[in-house]
């Protein structure tokens, strides 16, 4: 019998068949892509990639991206929400344990919109992301992610299974449910220092898309350490917002990108700096993450006025990230956020 309704499959051979009997623990549905985001609103919504599945860990210590998929089934375009969940493998059973085991979305919510024509797939509106991973208690490296989707209508509610035959008859039978089990692996060098912060651009302070450098700047006592960024969510021509691991080499370094980002931008960046001086780290230390706008032409007299034009700063980033010491752009700096070295 088909499943009718927008479904997450249980396993790959599944294609909407209710009850289903090829295992429950492996959803193809529930993609884990490690603490790099994904270009999840095209390649999953893509059908030649709808027969795959991750092949991610769960990354230790770090910010993970975690997306969920579906499959209309019903005649209708349906509009449905997914929320996620995590519990140590002994638990899956036993919903009432892990029920405020939540993993919350890139704009700090605990649900994110899925909708799908029918006959089409479905993806998340927003990217779940599990902060900072910790290893399971008591377990081999191993947590299972359940998913759980609804609707305004609660037609399909939180469960409470009185026995584990309750439990397995849900997982076999109602495909709104969707588990992943997914192992846990430790980097080869944990960050010495990590922070996420959300990235937002204000609605009312620009028209349109509008121009950003988004850097890092990490001073001398930095030198030789490595250092990263990923963002949630891409730029508005689909360049990814991030910095691949790098190398402090100068006494005072910028580094990072140029990105367009529309009004009303939301998204998460998280921070990963690793000591690979050789040197004890200093408590306390900080590396800024720091946001600056182009300044548009039309823009120019009117920041003059208000003395917000720094020509240093602005012939800095024009050469530290555009490669340019003529024809210079002006910068202001719009945001900037840090985190510390612990003890």
């Amino acid at each position: 019998m088909k499943f009718n309704n927008s479904y997450m499959r249980p396993n790959k051979k599944n294609q909407g068949e209710v009850p289903d009997y090829n295992g429950y623990a492996f959803s193809p549905d529930i993609w884990v892509n490690g603490s790099e985001p994904l270009d999840w609103k095209n390649f999953l919504t893509d059908k030649t990639n709808y027969s795959t599945e991750s092949n991610y860990n769960l990354e230790f210590g770090k910010d993970n991206y975690i997306y969920v998929r579906c499959y209309n089934n019903t005649g209708k375009t349906q509009n449905n929400f997914v929320s996620l969940y995590y519990a140590p493998a002994s638990t899956i059973l036993n919903p009432q344990s892990w029920k405020n085991n939540k993993i919350y979305t890139d704009k700090n919510s605990d649900v994110s919109n899925i909708n799908a024509d029918d006959q089409q797939i479905g993806v998340v509106e927003d990217p779940f992301i599990w902060e900072s991973v910790p290893f399971p208690p008591s377990e081999a490296g191993h947590y299972c992610i359940m998913a759980h989707m609804n609707d305004a209508l609660n037609t399909n509610p939180f469960p409470d299974p009185t026995s584990y035959v309750d439990m397995a008859h849900i997982l076999q039978n109602n495909l709104r449910w969707a588990q992943r089990n997914v192992t846990i692996v430790k980097p080869a060098q944990a960050a010495t220092m990590s922070y996420n912060t959300d990235l937002m651009i204000d609605i009312d302070l620009i028209e349109e898309a509008g121009e950003f450098d988004i850097v890092l700047r990490p001073d001398s006592n930095f030198k030789d350490w490595e250092v990263e960024f990923f963002c949630s969510r891409p730029d508005s021509q689909g360049k990814p917002i991030a910095l691949k691991r790098k190398k402090v080499d100068g006494e005072t370094e910028v580094l990072g990108g140029h990105f367009k980002l529309e009004y009303g931008f939301n998204g998460k960046i998280s921070v990963y700096a690793y000591n690979t001086s050789g040197r004890p780290p200093v408590p306390g230390q900080s590396i800024p993450l720091e946001i600056s706008y182009k300044v548009h032409r039309s823009e120019l007299e009117y920041a003059r006025k208000l003395g917000v034009l720094n020509e240093k700063y602005s012939a800095m980033i024009n050469e530290k990230i555009h490669g340019r010491t003529t024809n210079i752009e002006h910068y202001v700096v719009v945001g900037q956020y840090t985190g510390m070295v612990g003890k």
